[in-house]
């Protein structure tokens, strides 16, 4: 099991290109001297934990910020780099991060984005049980107010985001395992009215078939072990401020390696 959260690709979004030209191609650094840059058509399982600078300088310029590498496999591995790039083109996202586990994604994205004892987080009686679980029994104990709604009653969904202090929205979609669905494009719209933030689990769909991004989402997390073959969190929008919470809670803790 993986967890990803959705970080920028390098590929252009070329509207002729398929997703299964994407799933191929996107993210592949071969002959274009990124960080991958060798000689295997296929790209090499990095299975090392420490990367290794050129020089003092390269270091340097890495830590300030101004040149991109690898330190650290809990902070970052080449192959799964190219994973993470290849979710993003899927998924049309601005970034992803690929985590150890399907709740692992779900949790550093709620942990992240909705403050402690400030926050709000409205979720649906139809989304998957281990999640529902840890936003009823641990986000409350947090001090955080929770509010579940029924999957497509939209009426009362409405009613709690003109409360006014809804941080996120988070439902799957389709459920599991009734696989029932949401309108992804309405409660996007109704919730970014209201300044709510829509994170969409889209794990039995995968992004061959959903892509909830393009229709408003701003996150969605997948888990390994369904159709995606991965665990991510992908990101709609490029805002530093909530990109960079999910991935400065996630890294230390929750990163995956290649196996």
């Amino acid at each position: 099991d993986a967890g990803v959260i959705a970080a920028a690709t390098a590929l252009k979004r070329d509207a002729t290109l398929s997703d299964e030209t994407l799933a191929v191609h996107a993210g592949e650094k071969m002959g274009k001297n990124g960080a991958m840059d060798t000689d295997s058509i296929a790209t090499p399982i990095v299975s090392g934990t420490t990367h290794w600078f050129k020089s003092s300088g390269d270091l340097v310029a890495f830590k300030e910020g101004r040149r991109h590498s690898f330190e650290y496999g809990r902070y970052g591995n080449p192959t799964v780099k190219v994973l993470e790039d290849k979710i993003s083109a899927l998924e049309r996202a601005e970034g992803t991060l690929v985590t150890s586990s399907g709740m692992n994604a779900i949790v550093a994205t709620l942990l992240a984005l909705v403050p402690p004892g400030a926050g709000h987080v409205v979720t649906t009686t139809e989304c998957y049980s281990e999640a529902r679980a840890f936003i009823r029994d641990k986000l409350s104990k947090m001090g955080i107010k929770v509010t579940f709604v029924e999957l497509n009653d939209m009426e009362t969904l409405k009613a709690v985001l003109d409360q006014g202090d809804v941080t996120l929205f988070y439902t799957d979609c389709p459920t599991n395992p009734h696989l029932k669905c949401i309108d992804i494009k309405l409660v996007a719209d109704l919730c970014h009215r209201r300044g709510a933030l829509v994170c969409i689990d889209s794990t039995l769909a995968s992004p061959i078939n959903q892509k909830p991004l393009t229709l408003g989402a701003d996150i969605v997390v997948h888990s390994a072990t369904k159709s995606s073959q991965d665990a991510s969190v992908a990101l709609r929008r490029s805002s530093p401020e909530y990109a960079r919470g999910i991935t400065t809670l996630a890294a230390p803790l929750v990163r995956t390696q290649p196996t």
